[in-house]
């Protein structure tokens, strides 16, 4: 389904600035993925042709967008997708904000702007925002409670009768077959999962990329930065790129994945998580981990801390001086694909 494909160097996009906490790139054929991912759709709803009919109703339907979600859409993307997260400096207890891109062919950015806002200009769960001047979509569920509205500006959408359902067929308990946007079926993923970073999420197109991320606010602080400078710049950035350099795998065969991070993000926030007994209503990545996997709620609707740390000190600001670095990469190989991934102390 995924389709990688080595290139002899892979960098993250120029907005990924200085302060990322951790990048990822892959080179990928998004189109591939788009065409495998039909079997997999209709197996999570067990119903054959369920991603099919939806395909259709996208294009054909009167009241559809008439949207080919493939020649219209995914045909378009390039093969560089890139993730960044960040702690905001001015909202660390919000927990890590993350950005995901894909490039956008040469002259394709309008088609693709074009494809999304007739897809979501009428739907429920979707309203018009405007980030760095561009035109986002903000997913908030209508069912639901919405995500934190941000200060950028909205227009109402524009009223016109709701695109018709497909026939409902027999699915999985508690999910409907007769889908018919693609915020719906998010909104499928809250009510059965509670995945709140789902809620408030933004997406759009902007400077030849499509966006998504987590928190608007966030996202459009990302698009106005202008960064001196990279991440690649950092001196540890500059170390893992040294010993990638002299990888075999590498060296014969190029890659098609690469990654960096900093220890050190994110650990301070989640130490202090811990030692304060605030883990239950952490929105750190790993406070969630901890509460989905072992922390039960009671019949309150509340999660109760399982583990005491009060015992531990406040977090140590010398510690920062001996948290080293991370980073990984990835090769296809004649045979399969080869990862590697290199933790590195800073001494």
């Amino acid at each position: 389904m995924l389709s990688f494909e080595n290139v002899d160097s892979l960098q993250p996009p120029t907005w990924v600035g200085a302060d990322s906490s951790r990048y990822s790139v892959f080179n990928l054929n998004p189109l591939t993925a788009f065409i495998n991912f039909g079997p997999i759709f209709d197996d999570f709803l067990e119903t054959k042709g369920a991603w099919d009919d939806i395909l259709a109703s996208f294009e054909k339907d009167r009241l559809g967008p008439k949207v080919n979600l493939r020649s219209d859409l995914v045909a378009n993307f390039g093969r560089n997708l890139s993730s960044e997260s960040e702690f905001d400096p001015e909202r660390p207890e919000e927990g890590e904000k993350f950005i995901f891109s894909l490039n956008i062919a040469d002259g394709k950015e309008k088609i693709v702007a074009d494809s999304l806002r007739k897809m979501f200009e009428s739907d429920p769960d979707v309203s018009r925002v405007e980030l760095a001047g561009a035109e986002f979509w903000k997913y908030s569920s209508s069912q639901g409670s919405a995500g934190s509205k941000s200060s950028a500006a909205t227009r109402p959408a524009p009223t016109r009768p709701t695109r018709p359902t497909r026939p409902t067929r027999p699915t999985r308990p508690g999910l409907d077959a007769s889908v018919s946007s693609p915020a719906s079926v998010a909104s499928t993923a809250v009510e059965q999962t509670g995945a709140e970073m789902i809620e408030g999420g933004v997406f759009g197109v902007y400077n030849g990329y499509f966006f998504v991320s987590n928190d608007a606010r966030f996202l459009q602080k990302k698009l106005l930065a202008a960064p001196s400078k990279s991440i690649v710049d950092d001196s540890e950035h500059q170390r893992a790129l040294a010993f990638l350099a002299g990888e075999k795998p590498v060296a014969e065969n190029g890659l098609f994945a690469q990654g960096y991070g900093r220890n050190i993000a994110g650990f301070r926030e989640n130490y202090e998580l811990f030692r304060q007994g605030k883990i239950p209503e952490g929105k750190t990545l790993s406070s969630r981990l901890v509460n989905l996997i072992m922390t039960p709620i009671d019949r309150q609707g509340k999660r109760e801390a399982q583990f005491d740390g009060s015992a531990l000190p406040p977090f140590d600001e010398s510690l920062a001086e001996k948290i080293g670095f991370n980073f990984f990469y990835g090769v296809k190989e004649n045979d399969g694909l080869f990862f590697k991934g290199v933790a590195v102390k800073r001494d």
